[in-house]
């Protein structure tokens, strides 16, 4: 479904954007730990769309 797809992408968009946002800031969270959230997040919303 093409409506299921554009908010996939509009989330990895969103995820990428709140990535950027956070290596700019101090973090407590090593960025390994952060990657691989991020990861388990997209494939959960791909995951979704099957």
């Amino acid at each position: 479904d093409l409506d299921e797809i554009e908010e996939v992408n509009a989330n990895c968009i969103l995820m990428a954007n709140l990535q950027q946002a956070s290596t700019s800031e101090t973090s407590s969270a090593p960025n390994e730990e952060i990657h691989a959230h991020q990861e388990t997040v997209y494939r959960n919303l791909v995951d979704q769309l099957a």
